[in-house]
């Protein structure tokens, strides 16, 4: 299962905040504050913008240029499972 689909609870296509707050909620391995789980998030967002969605495209846009997103998401490297 990809990153993506793991974090996707509803299968609209778009992540949202309280979706990645779940999938974080649920996974084992550090845990995240919702403050941090919101900045995640905010990265996320083309252009920084404040979204209550983000798309597949943006996920793994940030996934292939934030090391640490990938890191908080359990992957050491950037490989076609966002």
């Amino acid at each position: 299962m990809t990153r993506w689909c793991a974090t996707q609870l509803d299968g609209n296509g778009r992540l949202s905040l309280a979706e990645l707050q779940s999938y974080f909620a649920s996974r084992e391995g550090p845990s995240y504050s919702a403050a941090a789980v919101a900045n995640i998030f905010r990265t996320l967002t083309v252009g920084g913008d404040v979204k209550e969605e983000v798309t597949r495209s943006e996920f793994r846009g940030a996934f292939v240029r934030y090391r640490a997103m990938r890191l908080a998401l359990g992957l050491r490297s950037a490989v076609s499972d966002a």
